[in-house]
């Protein structure tokens, strides 16, 4: 590679770096996301204490009327983790009296139908209390405690549906017992790749169609090709968009590692939430990382140089990125196992190949020798999209905004594409 193909990218990285809407592009993201973290967090804190207080009973005067005589203790632990007493109403006139005239705020009637109909009445003063607030956990604990007394403890649990349900899981090859923690682990490192891939490419796919149509634009074409191939400057251009892409990655990384770093010194994070991605499985997932942005850029850069203008390949680019969020509309056959037909097409399409692969990945379901004949086939059709990009981009760079015969210039002999 020729020292002028450093110098193009150079030239474009320095200028990229320079420029205040790629250092906004790249921090967006990472803002975005921990203001919508915090904003949760807030909103779930509110929340719980909402409920909490909606909950606490302990300053309340209860009462509970039973027709049918079910309940037989008119106590239960409230809010405060303290015995709370009900009192006992003899009649249903009486507590509706005793509502009246402020003596009790939460009134319960248990109808003497009840066993039939499984209804209990609520009655709450509203002077008192909140029309918004829930009142009817004391009631329902009343009844459980009930319950639980009149049958066994393994038919409530049965009834409670607080059965635990373990799963053991076995290895498909060598049958051994499959640790949930191991899966959580295979699944951690394919998953960031795939997640990652796709930020890069909703922060940076309009970057990359645009890239090669603002020479042509601006007509600093033709000055370009008196000094640099255009095999020299289409590759010094897809060298810097893709240094320009791993910037933005680290900088969308960095502080999601922060945090967690910071979760897990204050002891944010269960302790039971252990990821440990294998060395292999977080090098193979950086692989199809690279491989993929650099099939996205090679394409956009062919984009860039057969587009008109900048529309025009904005256009183009929303298709490319149509193909590749297609895998995740047949999300259910790239998880099959063994892989349908229509997991296969798209995993050798080579525009949803890397998105593909990533989702099977993530399934486990993508063996190796598939895994490195997928990167050979996003390895090739990246080198062919930039020499069909320098071959077009040379024959019509100082066509400005023409629209391009690509039938006239693939008609054109072979040996025309070795410059």
């Amino acid at each position: 590679m020729s020292s002028k193909t450093f110098q193009v990218a150079h030239f474009e990285i320095v200028r990229n770096l320079k420029k205040i809407s790629f250092w906004l592009a790249a921090i967006a993201v990472p803002i975005a996301m921990a203001l919508y973290i915090a904003f949760v967090a807030l909103i779930g804190a509110t929340t719980n204490e909402q409920i909490s207080a909606n909950n606490n009973t302990s300053d309340l005067r209860l009462g509970l009327y039973d027709a049918l005589g079910y309940v037989q203790q008119y106590s239960f632990i409230n809010a405060d983790e303290q015995e709370q007493t009900v009192a006992k109403i003899a009649s249903r006139e009486q507590g509706l009296q005793e509502i009246t005239d402020n003596h009790l705020d939460v009134l319960y009637i248990i109808p003497d139908n009840f066993a039939t109909e499984h209804r209990v009445e609520v009655h709450v003063k509203n002077g008192e209390t909140s029309i918004f607030d829930n009142y009817s956990a004391p009631i329902k604990q009343l009844l459980n405690n009930e319950a639980a007394n009149q049958v066994d403890a393994v038919n409530y649990a049965v009834i409670a549906q607080t059965i635990n349900y373990q799963s053991v899981n076995y290895d498909q090859e060598d049958n051994h017992i499959i640790d949930p923690s191991e899966t959580i682990s295979r699944m951690a490192a394919p998953i960031a790749a795939t997640v990652l891939f796709y930020l890069i490419i909703i922060l940076f796919g309009n970057r990359l169609s645009t890239a090669m149509v603002e020479e042509k634009e601006n007509r600093i074409s033709e000055l370009l090709l008196t000094s640099v191939k255009p095999g020299q400057l289409i590759a010094g251009k897809t060298i810097s968009l893709i240094v320009l892409g791993v910037i933005q990655l680290i900088v969308l990384i960095v502080p999601v590692v922060l945090m967690l770093i910071i979760a897990n010194n204050y002891h944010l994070l269960p302790t039971n939430f252990v990821i440990a991605p294998s060395l292999a499985s977080i090098l193979s997932s950086l692989l199809l990382l690279f491989c993929a942005f650099f099939l996205f850029a090679s394409i956009c850069v062919l984009i860039g140089v057969v587009s008109p203008t900048a529309r025009d390949a904005s256009s183009y680019a929303g298709i490319l990125v149509f193909s590749v969020v297609i895998p995740f509309m047949f999300f259910g056959q790239m998880n099959a196992n063994p892989v349908n037909a229509i997991g296969y097409v798209l995993t050798y399409f080579p525009l949803s190949t890397p998105a593909a692969m990533m989702l099977r990945s993530i399934f486990g379901n993508l063996p190796t020798w598939e895994y490195w004949l997928g990167l050979g086939e996003i390895a090739l059709v990246s080198f062919l999209s930039l020499r069909l990009a320098a071959y077009i981009f040379r024959r019509n760079a100082i066509s400005f905004t023409a629209k391009i015969n690509l039938k006239k210039l693939l008609g054109k002999p072979r040996k025309a594409w070795k410059n």
